[in-house]
């Protein structure tokens, strides 16, 4: 599906959000991302990888709500960055969805897939994700 299908189709919608779920959204990837650092240290790899992606997610869904939608798939977060920031964005949003593609298959297929240098790995991707947009939002984040 294309974004104009999951418009129409309603797997992602306007919406007008109340309080502050940007800077909310924007936390919980901070915690995720913290979690995923402290997971690679205890030698906890598919941990680290699953919460390295949940960090991206979340991250991915502070913009989506900063632009006033709400989703109802990990896919459709993918589809709108492609189609609102593909040129700012294009190699975290590829990053993302190998992510999320690997977090589906770790979960549904094998937990023995990740090792530490691809934790790490994933973990650094989602640290550069997270800094990045957070100096962009308007204003801008602080720790």
């Amino acid at each position: 599906m294309t974004f104009e299908e999951y418009v129409k189709s309603g797997k992602l919608k306007r919406k007008v959000f109340e309080g502050n779920i940007v800077q909310r959204t924007m936390e919980m990837a901070k915690d995720d991302l913290e979690t995923a650092e402290d997971s690679i240290s205890s030698g906890n790899w598919t941990w680290s990888m699953i919460q390295s992606y949940s960090s991206m997610l979340n991250v991915a869904r502070a913009i989506l709500f900063n632009d006033g939608y709400v989703e109802k798939s990990h896919y459709c977060v993918v589809e709108f960055l492609r189609y609102h920031y593909y040129d700012e964005l294009e190699e975290h949003i590829e990053r993302m969805d190998l992510m999320r593609k690997e977090r589906h298959r770790i979960l549904y297929d094998s937990r023995d897939s990740v090792n530490e240098s691809s934790a790490k790995t994933r973990a650094s991707w989602a640290k550069e994700f997270y800094t990045l947009i957070k100096k962009e939002m308007t204003p801008p984040m602080k720790d």
